[in-house]
């Protein structure tokens, strides 16, 4: 959210004069929160990032992802 919220006037400013984009409103920032609560759900954590590959990644024994 730092990273994001580092290009402010991007994004959602209750009292800035942005245009209305898909990024600019509450809701988007709203989502990403959100988006970030589901992927650490996963791992037990508050929040996570997650990647999008063009492969499912290959494993030859599930005791090697810990």
């Amino acid at each position: 959210m730092e990273a994001i919220l580092a290009f402010r006037s991007q994004f959602y400013d209750p009292g800035g004069q942005a245009p209305n984009t898909p990024i600019s409103g509450k809701d988007f920032l709203d989502f990403m929160e959100a988006k970030a609560r589901v992927f650490g759900r996963s791992i037990q954590v508050p929040f996570a990032e997650g990647f999008n590959v063009s492969r499912t990644p290959g494993v030859r024994d599930l005791f090697d992802l810990d």
